[in-house]
């Protein structure tokens, strides 16, 4: 999947390497929501929260969680 497609999602983050010495070297955008969690967006085929025609999947996590009253 490319970036802008995702660039202003709310699961794409920023996600940091470490070296062996504890320093951050480099970094990548990965996908936050549940089913790909912290994947490459690079590696990501199709955004899992939508369907092919651009509308969000009915069985989302939003849809799944209930919040007690």
């Amino acid at each position: 999947m490319r970036m802008s497609e995702c660039e202003n999602c709310r699961y794409c983050q920023k996600r940091w390497n470490r070296d062996r010495f504890g320093n951050y070297i480099d970094g990548y955008y990965g996908c936050h929501f549940l089913p790909y969690w912290g994947k490459p967006i690079a590696s990501i085929g199709i955004c899992p929260k939508k369907n092919a025609d651009g509308t969000e999947k009915e069985w989302s996590l939003r849809n799944a969680v209930r919040v007690n009253k």
